[in-house]
């Protein structure tokens, strides 16, 4: 039996509407020119699969340094702020210290507790000072923005605490504890309120003024960095989502490419 004149020959499915483009289809066969089919559906689903967990890992790798980098600019920011309310504490505590020194010259053994107070505070603010400046002269803290002040602060009182503390130490050694008698009392007295009300005792109290609206900058700084990491947790999230997009994209173009050719061989 013979076919009728106008019936067509059986083709083959059109895959018109699945193909990949041709640039792309090109590079894939110049490059698996030389593989054996099966290695080429083997290779391809392997490429799929690679393409897929190099994209997510890369996300991450990328939304983890933006991540990264704000999470060490909050931890800057809180090492500040906990170094400035140490100063401010020591600062505060040695000075009134200090001024207690008047009223105890009636009980030595209360006035030499007081002393060894005031050292202890003195020694701790130093410290503090010490650490701050060391902070302050970091790469950390110069590459990066700062409303506070914190370098114009320390360069205009940075020799004012050990000034301070030198010379009460020089006025206490005048005093004798011990062996105060009324005359030496009355005279003990005077030497501290005329120190506590002269020029070296109030340029330390304005230390501490000037202090707390150093603090208050950088609280701002603080809530800036937590704003910022905030941010860049947001950021790192939507690198992650489109890298998986993209990559499970990839992944199924190539794949569908693959079980294209897969298809034609059976047909073949």
């Amino acid at each position: 039996m013979t076919s009728a004149p106008n019936a067509k020959k059986p083709q083959l499915p059109s895959n018109n509407a699945l193909a990949l483009p041709a640039s792309v289809s090109g590079w894939f066969n110049r490059i698996t020119r030389r593989l054996s089919v099966s290695q080429k559906i083997s290779y391809g689903y392997g490429i799929a699969l690679g393409i897929a967990i190099c994209g997510t890992v890369g996300g991450f790798i990328m939304g983890d340094r933006y991540q990264q980098k704000a999470i060490e600019a909050r931890q800057d920011a809180n090492q500040e702020l906990n170094l400035l309310h140490s100063l401010q504490e020591g600062v505060l505590k040695a000075r009134s210290h200090q001024q207690q020194f008047i009223p105890l010259t009636q009980n030595p053994e209360m006035l030499q507790d007081e002393y060894l107070h005031f050292l202890e505070h003195a020694a701790e603010t130093e410290q503090v000072l010490s650490e701050l400046k060391a902070y302050a002269n970091s790469g950390n803290y110069q590459n990066s923005k700062h409303a506070e002040g914190l370098p114009g602060f320390l360069q205009t009182y940075e020799a004012v605490p050990e000034t301070y503390f030198r010379q009460v130490k020089e006025v206490a050694s005048q005093i004798d504890p011990v062996n105060l008698t009324l005359d030496k009392r009355e005279a003990a007295q005077k030497l501290l309120l005329d120190f506590t009300n002269g020029p070296v005792a109030l340029k330390f109290d304005g230390l501490s003024d000037e202090l707390t609206e150093v603090i208050k900058l950088s609280s701002q700084d603080t809530q800036y960095a937590e704003s910022t990491l905030a941010d860049a947790e947001r950021l790192r999230f939507q690198i992650v989502t489109i890298s998986i997009l993209l990559s499970v994209a990839t992944a199924i173009l190539l794949a569908i490419y693959t079980d294209i050719l897969h298809q034609n061989i059976c047909i073949m």
